[in-house]
């Protein structure tokens, strides 16, 4: 039996307890078991929770927003709390007491709770003078927890076009934080609170107010109505209303017809028109559409009220106008970038009015072709001339891949960078800005299987001592020593693979990229890597491909190792490198014989 069923049953065993308790006050001793009940569990309406959780730690309201939990809470003595977790000012995050304030007292169905009133339903409770629904909230493990539940509020409007076999209702759903609506419509009967157990018409479309006609109704009876929506297996009710059919043949009470019209026709949409009876609460409902503001309603000329919802008692028939006004005209700003820079031309960015069409336009340079438009990393558009309607400012990427070939003149990007120098935008073995490529020791010019000590170009016979860029004899082999601080060609992988054009960077020329650069860590083409923008807008993009060890691939996806061909001249065993992940970027010093990334750089 679940959470809610238990309560209920207990609420029933002692409804006849406490049957002596006044219907709107707490009972004199709220410590009596006996007039007392605890319903477990959270309890949720719209934005607002009751009940309790872990400990019997209670919840007590602040504001619609806020809610305090306290308690015997040994789990978690974040005791002080808004909706979003954040402790209350005044309360420190660590600070809590205990208060036992859980107890429900109950008479006549009704639940007192903080001086509040709720009345029970089968599987739901109301506020008293409200028509908000509260029902119990299960993340799964017995209790309270998980996301704020989804916000749904249903209304219901009062019946028109009343007859004696049939009447009209409209209603109007909205929801927040990922409701699942699967129908909504209308429910009616002859009792209080009618339910979709009873009589109800039902729709899945849910994007306007709408509207429902009852039929075959018996006439002179006294109908409920109510709205609902169901939301996953939830449903979801609005308010009660009421409503009295005529007599046969018209009569049962003087009737009035209420007529609501926009004003421009298609700025926007009104419902509530239709004959009402005397003494009956009509509502008007105003819609503005896309370009119009709603302004306000008038009748003959005068302002009746400001409000999209306007509200009165049915005494007269009448012709009310809901105004609206155009928008005024808006200017948006469309941006277009080419990714890599050197990859294509783009066009048709600039400023347009709010409802205009925009074309963009891709071209890809030699050796490139075009993949895609994307906005925040999402794709937009698959076709190189895109076009869409503006309605608010947009900065658009077209990318395009790299098609091959071995470093020609197509594949580097100048980055407006102070020395002039030119970087290559993929990787040496790579076939793309996205490719990882191959891997390096540093000063050996070919990948290979393992990467250690033993497999090290440089290191003599076995003894892990150098033979080559040491200055320290204590490191060199038999006391070796050169002097050399930077790569010769003949060890540089970028020149051993690509030609003598290009080389790799030294440290002082990664230094001057991250010194004249901004930097993102972002996701291009499902690949995970740093964007360097430089000083004239171009960017370039390295993946983040991780490091060989032994015979493994680590950290890829998420690191970025690229070697420098300066010597750590501090320990000539390690060499410099640029590293970066998703919350750091820096030059480092690592062992030489690791496998990592090479991108190179040419002069203009």
């Amino acid at each position: 039996m679940n959470r809610f069923l238990k309560a209920i049953a207990a609420i029933m065993l002692m409804s006849a307890v406490v049957a002596t308790v006044g219907c709107n006050k707490k009972p004199e001793n709220p410590d009596d078991p006996e007039q007392t009940i605890t319903l477990a569990g959270i309890w949720y309406a719209n934005d607002q929770w009751i009940g309790n959780e872990h400990d019997r730690a209670a919840m007590d309201f602040v504001n619609s927003n806020t809610v305090i939990w306290y308690g015997t809470v040994s789990t978690n003595k974040n005791a002080f709390q808004d909706m979003e977790g954040t402790a209350l000012d005044g309360c420190a995050g660590w600070y809590y007491f205990s208060k036992t304030y859980y107890t429900y007292v109950l008479t006549d169905n009704k639940i007192f709770f903080n001086d509040r009133i709720f009345t029970i339903f089968e599987d739901y409770l109301v506020e008293d003078g409200s028509s908000s629904q509260w029902k119990p909230w299960d993340n799964g493990n017995g209790g309270g927890g998980g996301d704020v539940p989804s916000t749904i509020t249903v209304t219901t409007y009062n019946p028109t076009d009343i007859t004696s076999t049939g009447a009209t209702c409209c209603a109007d759903v909205t929801a927040e934080n990922g409701s699942n609506i699967r129908e909504l419509g209308i429910c009616w009967g002859t009792s209080a609170y009618p339910t979709v157990e009873n009589s109800h018409l039902s729709t899945t479309t849910w994007n306007t107010p709408f509207v429902c006609t009852i039929s075959d109704l018996v006439p002179e009876t006294r109908y409920h109505v109510r709205a609902y929506a169901l939301n996953g297996t939830s449903y979801i009710y609005g308010d009660d209303k009421t409503f009295t059919t005529l007599a046969e043949g018209g009569g049962g009470g003087q009737t009035f017809t209420i007529t609501a019209t926009a004003n421009p026709t298609d700025g926007g949409m009104v419902i509530g028109s239709g004959t009402y009876q005397e003494g009956q609460q009509c509502t008007l409902i105003a819609t503005a559409n896309s370009g119009y503001d709603f302004v306000n309603w008038t009748e003959n000329g005068t302002e009746v009220s400001s409000d999209l919802s306007f509200t009165f008692a049915v005494n007269a028939n009448r012709n009310v106008v809901a105004n609206f006004i155009p928008q005024a005209s808006q200017n948006y700003i469309i941006t277009v970038t080419a990714n890599p820079s050197v990859g294509g031309m783009v066009s048709g960015g600039g400023t347009y009015q709010q409802g205009q069409t925009c074309t963009v336009n891709a071209v890809a340079n030699m050796g490139y072709s075009f993949e895609n438009w994307t906005e925040n990393g999402t794709i937009c558009s698959m076709d190189e001339s895109y076009s869409f309607i503006v309605n608010g400012n947009r900065s658009l990427v077209a990318n395009f891949a790299y098609n091959g070939g071995g470093g020609g003149d197509n594949d580097y990007v100048d980055l407006g960078l102070p020395s002039g120098l030119l970087w290559a935008t993929r990787n040496v073995g790579a076939s793309s800005p996205e490719d990882y490529g191959d891997y390096f020791a540093w000063a050996e010019i070919e990948p290979k299987n393992v990467y250690d000590l033993s497999t090290y170009q440089y290191y003599g016979d076995g003894s892990h001592k150098l033979t080559k860029y040491c200055g320290d004899a204590s490191l060199g082999y038999n006391g070796f020593t050169d002097n050399l601080t930077v790569l010769q060609s003949i060890d540089d992988a970028a020149t051993a693979n690509w030609g003598s054009e290009w080389r790799m960077p030294k440290e002082e020329e990664w230094e001057e990229l991250l010194d004249n650069c901004t930097s993102v860590w972002m996701t291009q083409n499902g690949v995970n890597g740093r964007r360097f923008t430089g000083p004239n807008g171009n960017t370039l993009f390295l993946p983040a491909a991780g490091r060989r060890f032994r015979d493994e691939l680590i950290h890829a996806d998420s690191n970025g190792y690229y070697w420098s061909s300066s010597l750590y001249t501090d320990f000539p065993l390690e060499a410099w490198y640029i590293g970066f992940k998703a919350d750091s970027l820096g030059a480092h010093n690592f062992h030489r014989r690791f496998g990592l990334s090479v991108r190179a750089v040419r002069e203009k």
